[in-house]
C-alpha cells in the first residue's frame, strides 16, 4: 500500500479529523486510491514506521504557494471545483493549522513552493 508520513505533531489532528490535507512535493497516491498514513517511530529512514490510520485520496491539486498567496491548479477540473473559495484560512484548518500565518511560519524559508496538495476522506484509525 502507498503511504505518506507525518510528523508527531499532526497524529492527533489526523485522528480527530481536523486535519484532511496534505502538502508535498510530489505524491504516489492518485485520485480514488487507498493510502496509509505512516509516522517514523525514531528516526527517519533508520527505524519502524508506526500507522495513524489509512484514508482514500479525494482529490490531488498541484498548488503554488508565496509568502501571501496560494494558488490552486489542475490539468482538468474548473477553478474552484476542490471546494475552495480562495480563503488562505481555510486551506491552513485543512492542512491542520489554526491559521494562514501558523501555517506560513511552518514552510518558513522553503517558501515559495510548489508542490502538491492531496485532500484525503474515509479516514480509519490503525494498521490496514
Amino acid at each position: 500500500m502507498k503511504y505518506h508520513t507525518f510528523l508527531p505533531q499532526f497524529h492527533s489532528l489526523i485522528i480527530a479529523g481536523s486535519k484532511v490535507t496534505t502538502i508535498r512535493g510530489s505524491t504516489r497516491v492518485k485520485q480514488g486510491e487507498r493510502f496509509a498514513l505512516r509516522y517514523w517511530t525514531g528516526k527517519a529512514y533508520r527505524s519502524p514506521m508506526g500507522f495513524i490510520g489509512t484514508a482514500t485520496c479525494e482529490w490531488v491539486q498541484r498548488i503554488q504557494m508565496g509568502r501571501h498567496s496560494i494558488v490552486l491548479r489542475t490539468d482538468t477540473d474548473p477553478p474552484g471545483s476542490c471546494g475552495w473559495d480562495g480563503d488562505l484560512e481555510k486551506i491552513a484548518r485543512w492542512d491542520g493549522f489554526p491559521s494562514w500565518s501558523a501555517m506560513r511560519d511552518h514552510f518558513g524559508r522553503r517558501l515559495p513552493f510548489e508542490g502538491v496538495l492531496i485532500k484525503w476522506r474515509d479516514f480509519k484509525a490503525g494498521a490496514p
